[in-house]
């Protein structure tokens, strides 16, 4: 711990420097980690500080008490000095701004990918580098390989799809090899369930596109998981692909109000994947591809953009 907090002092210190350099009008701070460093150039400078952030710090599913406590000390004691403050969506702006009512209205900037037209053509790319025929159809989950993300019970699920299915896993992460034993478990064969490489993500779209499903079976681990909207919410959608998620609140909001998907139970089990799978049926899917498409068209980088650039024109 005191060598954690030590290199933590040094890096601030570094980063301070480095930012001094530029002479900013604005320090826009990713996470809460930062947003000390922000103020350090703001007291220096006068540059204003804007406060983004990405998760319920003291609700994150690994935190321990110590920095739970670290985390609420913190946030309290900016929450009156900064200039302005983002977020990615209503839920968690709610929840901070009812626990910290010092903080300035949050603005909006959600996770949502860019806009590039839609319905491009599928080149096969998904299924030449896993080994499946083109008419094979994919449940595709991308991204890290973290816990709780309910990918454990992913992989089980893998062995009980039904036939024409095929779970493809395209990520990267620490629980990587542990997954790839369960998946050998499940599936002795290697046939149903395949893991790929990330993707680049100025490529995403075109990897994506030949999934059939994108599923995000995250775990009701904590508040911050409860409310949480990655970046997959929107990445499926883009490439033309229907989600199947859990009921969390901000999910559900997007998969209930554009109809892109359908949710899991919660807790997720490897039966109710399965059987969700089983129960989508062709028409349902072409229904919710066009749903996407026109999610994504409402819903988009381009939205969020404008709340930036606002934002930034009321600090200067």
């Amino acid at each position: 711990m005191v060598r954690r907090i030590w290199l933590y002092h040094v890096w601030k210190k570094c980063l301070i420097r480095e930012i001094l350099k530029f002479k900013p009008d604005v320090v826009h701070c990713h996470d809460l980690v930062t947003v000390p460093v922000g103020l350090k150039v703001k007291k220096i400078i006068g540059a204003k500080v804007v406060y983004d952030s990405h998760e319920i710090f003291t609700k994150l599913s690994h935190a321990t008490p110590i920095w739970e406590w670290w985390f609420h000390r913190v946030e309290e004691k900016i929450s009156h000095k900064i200039d302005g403050f983002v977020t990615i969506n209503k839920s968690i702006a709610d929840y901070l701004k009812k626990e910290y009512p010092a903080l300035p209205e949050p603005v909006l900037v959600k996770n949502a990918t860019k806009f590039n037209g839609g319905r491009g053509a599928y080149d096969g790319r998904l299924h030449k580098a896993t080994g499946l025929p083109l008419d094979q159809k994919i449940l595709l989950y991308q991204g890290g390989y973290s816990p709780h993300r309910g990918l454990i019970q992913l992989v089980k699920a893998g062995g009980l799809l039904p036939q024409g299915w095929t779970l493809v896993l395209m990520g990267w992460g620490g629980l990587e090899e542990d997954l790839r034993q369960m998946a050998h478990q499940v599936d002795p064969e290697g046939v149903r369930i395949k893991f790929i490489p990330p993707a680049p993500q100025t490529e995403l779209v075109c990897w994506s596109a030949g999934a059939t499903l994108g599923v995000i079976p995250y775990e009701n681990i904590s508040l911050n998981h409860w409310y949480c909207t990655p970046n997959k919410l929107w990445e499926y959608p883009a490439a033309g692909v229907p989600i199947l998620c859990s009921p969390f609140p901000e999910l559900s909001a997007v998969v209930e109000a554009f109809g892109v998907g359908a949710l899991l139970n919660d807790p997720v089990t490897p039966e109710a994947i399965a059987a969700a799978v089983a129960n989508m049926t062709a028409e349902d899917v072409q229904k919710q591809v066009e749903s996407c498409w026109e999610f994504i068209r409402k819903d988009n980088w381009g939205v969020y953009e404008r709340n930036l650039i606002d934002l930034y024109r009321s600090a200067l």
